[in-house]
């Protein structure tokens, strides 16, 4: 997508150009029509009949907003754009939240200002049912989000520790070399880390499921949410946002003092779509509450997805300096950046978001 001029923006504030429109979709029954468009541009190939249903469909937070770009001369639908509801806290006030998702363009008609119309559009449909919009939108589609008024409210930083370094190893040597080598790199890192945390504590109590756990929701209930940005957790939203939307292999690893008992911090993890030795993690929450995790906690996570065979642990989250120390500390370390965008539409509620949002994967469209 070629770089956008500003006043092209303004000028096509108000109408669409003449060869495309914008319609609202009929969400119980375009989803065919939705599904042909992201042939070939959105991730979950063969299974957006199931993506559609469990967002547009399913969504527990009420009905999500989905619009229809049109080619005039053609009468075909050559985009999509949808806005789908979120419980957030803001301000110890829950808020009406809306995620951008599934905003996308065939390739031959991408072009700026159709684009400005339609995220636009978007916007006016959003205007009374949400207090604020917010996206994870691609580097490309970044500047159309800053022409239709959205401003950058935070960024996603993605940590990834390495927990086997044979595939590391793999990069330089010859793989029964890097196997070797790589095993020889673990055994002083273990070593590393037994001298840096001698025994004496107690190991929380570790147990993986595949499913949410009502405990989960509960740990979440219990603990200090913080007065920034956050995502509700109770069990119905893990439920739908971990359980119902699309995953690759999706597993939970609970922790707590006793088989059954309580929990003190959870994992919502998935199997890296593209490289299955990687663990995702997509959400976690613990006793701590906002600002911190245990570093306890966070080594058994380590210790638990090494024991099932990962190489690698990966998250991307917005969160405060102690918030990701707790991470760093624990040899995360920084892979790379993306900005989060915002676009208030209640101005009672508007507020400034930087160092004061909780922001994770939970968050995203799924």
């Amino acid at each position: 997508m070629s770089q956008p001029n500003i006043d092209d923006g303004r000028r096509f504030a108000g109408a669409a150009p003449s060869a495309y429109t914008q319609i609202d979709a009929n969400i119980e029954q375009d989803r065919a029509t939705a599904a042909g468009v992201w042939d070939g541009i959105l991730g979950w190939t063969g299974r957006f009949p199931e993506m559609y249903d469990a967002f547009y469909r399913d969504c527990p937070g009420g009905r999500p907003v989905l619009k229809f770009l049109r080619h005039e001369p053609s009468q075909t639908i050559v985009g999509t754009g949808g806005v789908g509801p979120r419980r957030v806290l803001w301000r110890d006030l829950e808020i009406r939240a809306g995620v951008l998702a599934h905003f996308c363009v065939t390739p031959t008609h991408r072009s700026v200002k159709p684009a400005i119309f339609m995220l636009r559009s978007m916007v006016e449909a959003a205007r009374g049912r949400f207090d604020v919009l917010y996206g994870f939108p691609r580097p490309k589609a970044a500047a159309i989000c800053k022409l239709a008024g959205y401003k950058v409210g935070g960024e996603l930083i993605r940590r990834v520790k390495i927990l086997r370094h044979e595939n590391y190893a793999a990069r330089f040597l010859p793989r029964p070399l890097a196997i070797l080598v790589g095993r020889l790199i673990d055994l002083v890192f273990r070593i590393s880390d037994i001298a840096r945390h001698p025994t004496g504590r107690a190991t929380p109590f570790a147990e993986w499921t595949d499913a949410v756990d009502p405990r989960m929701g509960e740990l979440w209930e219990k603990t200090d949410h913080g007065d920034g940005w956050t995502a509700v957790r109770d069990t119905e939203t893990l439920r739908w946002r971990f359980d119902r939307l699309l995953s690759t292999r999706r597993c939970y690893l609970l922790l707590g003092d006793a088989p059954g008992g309580p929990l003190s911090a959870w994992f919502a993890c998935d199997t890296h779509p593209r490289d299955a030795s990687i663990l995702t993690i997509n959400d976690f929450w613990s006793k701590d509450g906002l600002n911190a995790i245990d570093p306890s906690a966070v080594r058994t996570l380590c210790r638990a997805a090494r024991d099932e065979g990962f190489h690698a642990l990966e998250l991307r989250f917005t969160g405060s300096e102690q918030a990701h120390a707790s991470w760093a500390n624990e040899g995360f370390t920084e892979r790379g950046r993306q900005p989060l965008y915002v676009l208030w539409l209640n101005p009672d509620l508007a507020g400034e978001l930087a160092g004061k949002m909780h922001i994770t994967d939970i968050d995203n469209d799924g």
